[in-house]
């Protein structure tokens, strides 16, 4: 299904001058989109080219496996796959800030800076077995157990999930999947404080701090590409249950430069080219 047939992305910004030279108000809006062009990455493990297979209690004995041999017969296939009627990510970006002359050659910025992510790409086991909601039957009286010792008495939390073991997968001819769902959510907020100033024979400096918070329900498309995400989401039941800082949140940033342009040619002290 094509979700991206109507895209609308506008962007707003305005800026008013409260005391013109000395103090500036800025603000903006916009949308932006993520097409997805790249989904036949996900495809690509998928029989008859490339597939991957699952092969419960084998034997360290038995390795390697031959790869010109049989298939076994208790091998599965871990299939890859995207949601049939995908949205397209979608991000909205806001901001606000002002901008105030200290002195005629320094300027003071303070700035927020926010966005609010959703339908972005997420890694979903699709093939797990169909949980018991509790406190329904068949749930366990010591089930959802207290971290590390349940204690005494506690009742059951309602809207747990429990899968008892041996419960069969949504499809037992198939092992776990990788599939892509815009299921995701993200959120990240940010103030920046942000000095200018230039001095005189070229010279300027610049000196920007960014105080911020990253948050969402998944990052990491694959394993290898975030270092404290996993790779799925840990229950394709609760998403968010996975909520919290994102694998790039970075809380405090902060950027000094200098510049100083050179004293030669045109216009400058040194090695002056004339007009002739």
């Amino acid at each position: 299904m094509n979700n991206a047939e109507f895209l609308p992305a506008p962007r707003i910004g305005i800026a008013y001058s409260l005391y013109p030279g000395k103090t500036v108000i800025r603000a903006g809006f916009g949308m932006h989109y993520e097409l997805q062009d790249a989904l036949g990455y996900r495809m690509d493990q998928n029989a008859p080219f490339n597939p991957v297979y699952s092969i419960a209690n084998l034997p360290v004995a038995k390795l390697p496996i031959n790869p010109a041999a049989p298939v076994p017969t208790n091998a599965l296939l871990v299939p890859g796959g995207v949601q049939p009627d995908m949205s397209m990510p979608t991000l909205i970006s806001y901001t606000l800030g002002i901008e105030q002359a200290l002195t005629p050659n320094t300027t003071l910025m303070l700035r927020y800076v926010g966005s609010h992510g959703y339908h972005e790409i997420v890694g979903v086991d699709a093939n797990t077995p169909y949980p018991t909601i509790c406190p329904a039957s068949p749930c366990p009286a010591a089930y959802p157990s207290n971290f590390p010792v349940r204690l005494a008495g506690t009742p059951v939390r309602a809207g747990s999930f429990y899968i008892p073991v041996g419960r069969p997968r949504q499809n037992p001819t198939l092992a776990n999947t990788w599939t892509w769902f815009s299921w995701g959510d993200s959120s990240y907020n940010a103030l920046q404080v942000d000095v200018n100033r230039r001095f005189s024979s070229g010279l300027s400096f610049r000196g920007v701090y960014t105080w911020s918070k990253a948050l969402d329900d998944g990052d990491s498309l694959n394993q290898t590409t975030a270092g404290n995400a996993p790779g799925l989401i840990s229950n394709p039941y609760d998403i968010k249950a996975d909520w919290g800082l994102a694998t790039y949140d970075v809380r405090n940033v902060g950027v000094v430069s200098v510049v100083y342009d050179l004293p030669f040619g045109k216009g400058k002290q040194l090695l002056t080219v004339s007009a002739d």
